[in-house]
């Protein structure tokens, strides 16, 4: 199959937009959220923790 579970560096994919983060749940009762460390679920801009419901990142996508 062409769909890896694990993501490589020259992965296209990453976490799916339909799924819920726990920032997304915080940020509707009025916290604000940040991440901190390795992301590990996509590296592209759609998939990096901004765009899952972070306010803010400080880390790396992916690494050994």
């Amino acid at each position: 199959s062409s769909k890896r579970r694990v993501l490589f560096p020259d992965s296209k994919g990453g976490l799916p937009a339909s799924e819920v983060t726990i920032a997304e749940v915080l940020k509707s009762n009025g916290y604000a959220t940040h991440a901190i460390g390795k992301w590990h679920l996509g590296h592209l801009p759609q998939y990096l923790p901004t765009s899952h419901g972070y306010d803010s990142y400080f880390g790396i996508p992916y690494s050994n």
